[in-house]
């Protein structure tokens, strides 16, 4: 038998551990993972010259534009970026005051169209009208996932098309989460806004524009308070609850509180809360919501993705131009300064860069949190999620060697800046495989737009424990 393409001279990364070995891969499946020695023949054969082979970084927490169009053009203005970072598959979030059962089949047909990575969707709840389309939009177009934003109590406009909403919403959501079944899941952004209004026009009035002035104004506590209402009305209904973006050292003890208590509870962690700390000096300021923290919260949190507390790894990706995130570039102003950054190419080399080579992190639990976890959080198990024979041959080969500095062009970023510019880091994925195509190979995309897929999801799939 002739495979469309094997690997050889691969260090494979598993949860279990790290082999050598020759992967096999044909219609777009892993068929067989063999010793060194094994000899097959093939259509395409990849040396990987010692390096490590990984499971391809699923993003769960990414941010196109307005949906159809803005959504497919940042699809198309980032997916190279994302690629060349070792993403092959993402989800972002699609957020509009009208029912969505009208914007999806436009996006769907925009990624079969355009797309180079496998893309999801999870639908933002902005009011409880949006709650009666829910059952549509999971039956008819497998969308399981709906977020919600915990911050002011309801009815305030926190972003464009993005509105926070009540306890009300939320425990009528969660009730509807819990009725439909797996893989249906609540996300919720937690973060209490009224106290951080508060703090923000203190800080104001004392005259603060720095970036650190941003972080004192959300202090961990909003975090933490809006964790635990979250986390309670979870545990009460009996949904599954994600927690996106967790970036305090109380985070994953309220995690752990929770789950003792029965909550089925899940964390993630973004990748800027692990590697940039609230007086780093940046090439531009770093306004997320919520924001960057202190040295001690990086250290609990690095910890607590080690050890399991923190399920996933996202990037909470807006690829902004600069001249979008300063409005004054000759005087920042952090209040007057526009939030995010690119985030999703990074995931994989800062986990290798900042975590394995500093001993944060284990290498076995890499795959863990970019494949494993998130396919099966999501509704994408066992056909995504690791390397084994039977799931999609989303794979990256990454050299632990490769030293780099990163610029905007290197990553071939959409946008004219990121946080890491100038940064030199050890390690860089040098072949990205998407379904068995190569789509990178040494910095090149080779793959035409439209091997992407949609990734719909079905209810009734049962999530494996973890």
């Amino acid at each position: 038998m002739t495979f469309d393409l094997i690997i050889t001279n691969c260090n494979i990364v598993t949860a279990q551990g790290v082999f050598k070995g020759t992967v096999s891969i044909d219609e777009g499946k892993i068929v067989a993972i063999s010793s060194p020695s094994a000899v097959f023949d093939a259509t395409k054969a990849i040396d990987a010259r010692d390096g490590y082979l990984l499971p391809g970084v699923i993003d769960p927490h990414v941010h196109f534009g307005h949906p159809p169009k803005g959504f497919v053009k940042n699809l198309e203005d980032d997916q190279e970026s994302m690629v060349n970072g070792g993403v092959t598959s993402v989800f972002s979030f699609i957020g509009e005051q009208e029912e969505y059962s009208k914007f999806i089949p436009p996006i769907i047909e925009g990624i079969h169209q355009n797309s180079l990575i496998d893309v999801g969707i999870h639908t933002v709840i902005n009011h409880r009208d949006q709650l009666a389309g829910v059952t549509e939009c999971a039956q008819k177009f497998g969308v399981t996932s709906i977020k919600f934003f915990i911050a002011n109590k309801g009815g305030v406009q926190i972003y464009p098309s993005t509105w926070s909403v009540d306890d009300g919403t939320f425990y009528e959501g969660l009730r509807l989460v819990a009725k439909l079944g797996p893989p249906m899941l609540a996300l919720a952004h937690c973060e209490n806004w009224e106290i951080a209004s508060m703090m923000a026009d203190k800080l104001k009035a004392e005259g603060r524009t720095d970036q650190a002035a941003w972080s004192d104004s959300r202090p961990n506590i909003c975090e933490e308070e809006a964790m635990r209402r979250a986390s309670f009305l979870a545990l009460r209904t009996k949904a599954p609850l994600y927690i996106v973006h967790i970036s305090t050292r109380e985070g994953p003890e309220v995690l752990r509180e929770f789950r003792e208590k029965g909550c089925n509870l899940k964390g993630e962690v973004c990748i800027h809360h692990l590697t940039t700390v609230k007086t780093d000096k940046l090439e531009v300021m770093s306004k997320y919501n919520p924001p960057i923290r202190e040295r001690e919260d990086v250290n609990a949190l690095w910890k607590a993705l080690d050890n399991g507390t923190l399920n996933t790894v996202g990037s909470d990706h807006i690829c902004n131009r600069r001249k979008e995130n300063l409005v004054n570039p000759d005087k920042p102003d952090i209040w007057n300064s526009w939030g995010g950054q690119a985030g999703s190419p990074f995931i994989l080399p800062m986990l290798f860069h900042e975590g394995v080579s500093k001993g944060r992190l284990r290498i076995e639990r890499i795959p863990e949190v970019i494949s494993h976890n998130p396919a099966r959080i999501f509704g994408l198990y066992p056909e995504k999620g690791g390397i084994r024979v039977g799931s999609d041959a989303d794979l990256v080969i990454f050299d632990p060697s490769r030293e780099v500095t990163i610029t905007p062009e290197l990553v071939r970023l959409s946008a004219n800046f990121c946080y890491y510019t100038g940064q030199k880091v050890k390690g860089w994925p040098s072949v990205t495989i998407v379904r068995g195509e190569v789509v990178l190979q040494d910095g090149q995309i080779v793959a035409n737009k439209g091997h992407g897929k949609y990734l719909k999801r079905s209810l009734g799939q049962n999530q494996s424990d973890m």
